[in-house]
């Protein structure tokens, strides 16, 4: 039983992670572009 969960528990808790974080970067980059070219386009005014 702990044996067969150990080996199942990583899986369960890496994909969910991955996805989360894989979807967390990608906000913040867009979030990030979005920012800095405003941000630009403020200071060149």
């Amino acid at each position: 039983m702990l044996k067969g969960l150990s080996a199942v528990l990583p899986y369960e808790i890496a994909v969910p992670l991955l996805i989360s974080i894989g979807l967390y970067s990608t906000m913040y980059i867009g979030y990030y572009f979005l920012t800095v070219r405003s941000y630009f386009r403020i200071v060149k005014e």
